[in-house]
């Protein structure tokens, strides 16, 4: 999650989103890193609502403020269009929710609305799929090369699985395309741009000098204190809990 958030340059006053956020670990992340950006997570899951909206309670106050869970369908996202900076999305593998098959649809009708809400030309979109569904995420980037332009797709091993991380920058409105020749992709590397050559064992010493301290969360100061998380959900689940795998 942390790796994501960090290579899409998130900058002070910037608007993100997490149009399918689950249990909201990735704008978790993001926001005790990156702070003096605003967070928005959306799903159309009452259960992972819940879990993401208990898991802001280990926030600070200061980065609990800057980050909101609501109820939203990431195909038809609740947002103007070109109002957001980044994008940030787990994309769902068809194990847990859903199915591969679903994906065939879901996740072109999911890119084509982030691209929508994002601003034409600086907009950024880091996107992790796993290897059955890399395929697919990739097609639906070179359906659209009017729209984006991948600059970099990361191969790292999730435990026992293989995933993908996609980068891309959004394409300015309007942006020419040259029709006669098929759009590529880049060649997957085992390097994110941000990455120098230790590679993956470097992120857990570098997220300890950007990220601030977890607080302890109670039974009762959730109860009592939950302030903007207790006004997302009506049931609390353990402090950061994933949730099921997507």
């Amino acid at each position: 999650a942390w790796a994501i958030a960090r290579s899409a340059d998130i900058a002070p006053g910037e608007f993100v989103v997490d149009p399918m956020c689950g249990s909201g670990i990735i704008l978790l992340e993001a926001a005790q890193c990156w702070p003096g950006a605003w967070y928005f997570g959306f799903d159309t899951d009452p259960s992972q609502l819940a879990r993401s909206s208990f898991n802001l309670g280990a926030l600070s106050d200061r980065a609990r403020v800057a980050v909101n869970f609501s109820r939203g369908d990431a195909q038809r996202l609740p947002l103007p269009d070109g109002c957001i900076d980044v994008g940030l999305c787990d994309l769902p593998f068809g194990k847990q929710f859903g199915s591969e098959e679903a994906n065939e649809t879901l996740y072109p009708r999911a890119l084509a609305e982030l691209r929508r809400v994002l601003r034409p030309g600086t907009g950024r979109a880091v996107l992790m799929t796993n290897q059955a569904n890399s395929p697919r995420l990739a097609e639906a980037f070179l359906a659209s090369p009017e729209s984006w332009t991948v600059l970099c797709r990361r191969r790292l091993t999730l435990g026992y699985m293989e995933a993908v991380v996609f980068v891309a920058i959004t394409q300015p409105a309007r942006a020419a395309v040259d029709g006669g020749k098929r759009p590529e992709l880049p060649p997957e590397t085992m390097r994110l741009p941000w990455e120098d050559g230790r590679g993956r064992a470097q992120w857990t010493s570098l997220k300890a000098l950007m990220r601030e301290p977890l607080q302890v969360v109670t039974a009762a100061s959730m109860h009592n204190g939950a302030g903007a998380a207790a006004a997302n959900a009506t049931s609390k689940a353990a402090v950061f809990a994933p949730g099921p795998r997507a």
